[in-house]
């Protein structure tokens, strides 16, 4: 599970089945089911939730590349 500050534990990779919203995994999941369960709010909603799947399937390899791009954003 990721901890939204200070980094990634020590797990490799997101729990997609994490309902905790203190962490990165928690909150995705809760962006997705949002996305999901009111598809009247998100007019491109399937596409959405393919890209927020994508995320929390690719877990600590996502945060370690967001981290990355982070730090050139502020260079």
């Amino acid at each position: 599970m990721v901890r939204r500050r200070g980094g990634p534990s020590q797990r490799s990779g997101a729990n997609p089945n994490d309902p905790d919203p203190t962490t990165i995994d928690g909150t995705y999941v809760q962006l997705h089911a949002s996305v999901v369960n009111q598809p009247d709010q998100f007019p491109e909603g399937d596409r959405l939730a393919h890209l927020i799947k994508l995320i929390i399937d690719e877990g600590g390899d996502h945060y370690r590349r967001f981290r990355a791009s982070k730090s050139t954003w502020r260079a």
